[in-house]
C-alpha cells in the first residue's frame, strides 16, 4: 500500500475509486464502505483509495480529545491494506482542510490530485469551509466534474450479526443512496456508539460493532510485584491517553505474545485497593507464568467480569481475583455459555 501524508508527495496516480472518511476504529460499516470501493476499482481497473486523516478533525476543532481513538494509527494502516486498499492519503487535517471550500475539494483534490472516478461516503460525510458540504452537495459537485458517487445509508445490526454476513452484501450499487443492510433494525453502527459500549464495559457488543474484540497496546513494565505476591502475577502496561478505556474492571481478556494468542484475565483501571493514583492494564496469562518485561503487549478484551471496587484488605483482594481466574477460565471453556 502506497501511503501519502502530504499533497506534495503526489506524484503520477492512477485512476482511483476512494473511499472518504476518518473510519475510526475501521468498524463493520467502514468495512463495507471499503469493500465495495474495492470491488468497484476492480472491476473498472482502477487503483484502490482511501482519503482519511491522521488526526480526528473533532479533536482538532476543540483543541482536545473529545473523542479517543478506537485504533492507533498504525493499526489502521495495516487493517485498511488487508481490506485491500492500494493507495492511502493520509493527510493532517491541520493543513487547511478545514478551510477549503467545497468546490475546491472536489475539484482540486478528488478530481485533480487523487483522480478519482467514482467516490464512496457514508450518509453523515461532511466535507469543506465549515464542515458545509454533504454528501448530497458531494454528488451534485459529481455531477459537474465527472466523477460517480456512492452513498452509504446508516448500517444498522442487531446483536449476532457479523462481518462475514454483512460482507455477503458487497455487490456495489449503480447509483448514489444506497442501503447497506436492509434486514438489520438495530442501532446504527458508529464510532460514537462503539466508544460509549467500551466505556460502559459493554466490549462483547463493541466486538460484534468492530467486527472483532477491542484491543489496547502496550509494552510491559515493572509494577510493584504485588501480583506475584498475591500469587496472580501480571504484565503492566499503561494505556495510550488517546485511546478509549474501557470501563475500569475485570475482564476475560485475550493477550498476544509475538503473535500468539494466550487466555488472561485482566483488570484495567487504579487499583484503588492499592494505590489508585494512576491507570494501568494488568493481565494475568492462564497459561504461562514468566517475566514479560520489555515486551510489546496487545490485549483484546473479551467480556467484563466485575466492576473495579477498593477491597477493604488485601487477602479480600486475593479472594476476588482467584474468583475472577475461575470466572475467566470457566468462559474460556465455554464462551458462549
Amino acid at each position: 500500500m502506497k501511503i501519502y501524508e502530504k499533497e506534495s508527495e503526489i506524484g503520477a496516480l492512477p485512476m482511483t475509486s476512494l473511499a472518504l472518511g476518518f473510519f475510526d476504529g475501521l468498524h463493520i460499516g467502514h468495512q463495507q464502505l471499503i469493500a465495495r470501493c474495492r470491488e468497484d476499482a476492480k472491476r473498472s481497473g482502477r487503483a484502490c483509495a482511501v482519503f482519511t486523516f491522521r488526526e480526528n478533525p473533532r479533536n482538532v476543532m476543540a483543541g482536545r480529545t473529545v473523542a479517543p481513538r478506537l485504533q492507533t494509527r498504525i493499526d489502521k494502516h495495516a487493517m485498511l491494506e488487508k481490506l485491500g486498499v492500494e493507495v492511502l492519503f493520509d493527510f493532517a487535517f491541520e493543513d487547511g482542510f478545514h478551510t477549503m471550500p467545497s468546490q475546491v475539494f472536489a475539484q482540486e483534490l478528488l478530481v485533480r490530485r487523487f483522480r478519482a472516478q467514482t467516490v464512496f461516503c457514508g450518509f453523515n460525510f461532511r466535507f469543506g469551509k465549515n464542515a458545509a458540504g454533504d454528501a448530497d452537495m458531494l454528488i451534485e459537485l459529481g455531477q459537474h466534474l465527472g466523477y460517480g458517487v456512492h452513498v452509504l445509508d446508516p448500517v444498522r445490526m442487531t446483536v449476532g450479526d457479523n462481518p462475514e454476513a454483512l460482507s455477503a452484501n458487497n455487490t456495489p450499487g449503480v447509483s448514489a443512496k444506497e442501503t447497506a443492510t436492509p434486514y438489520s433494525s438495530g442501532p446504527t453502527v458508529s464510532s460514537t456508539l462503539i466508544r460509549q459500549l467500551i466505556a460502559e464495559g459493554r466490549v462483547e457488543m463493541a466486538a460484534d460493532l468492530l467486527g472483532r474484540p477491542y484491543a489496547l497496546s502496550g509494552t510491559a513494565v515493572r509494577g510493584n510485584g504485588l501480583g506475584r505476591t498475591l500469587g496472580f502475577p501480571t504484565a503492566n502496561f499503561k494505556p495510550d491517553s488517546d485511546m478509549a478505556l474501557p470501563a475500569f474492571g475485570v475482564y476475560a481478556a485475550k493477550t498476544l505474545l509475538n503473535g500468539i494468542s494466550h487466555p488472561s484475565v485482566l483488570n484495567i483501571g487504579k487499583r484503588p485497593t492499592v494505590d489508585g493514583d494512576r491507570i494501568l492494564a494488568e493481565t494475568h496469562l492462564l497459561d504461562m507464568d514468566r517475566e514479560l518485561y520489555g515486551e510489546e503487549l496487545t490485549v483484546c478484551f473479551l467480556k467484563m467480569l466485575r466492576a473495579e471496587r477498593k477491597f477493604e484488605s488485601l487477602q479480600e483482594l486475593r479472594d476476588a481475583i482467584a474468583q475472577n481466574k475461575r470466572e475467566a477460565e470457566d468462559w474460556f471453556a465455554y464462551p458462549t455459555g
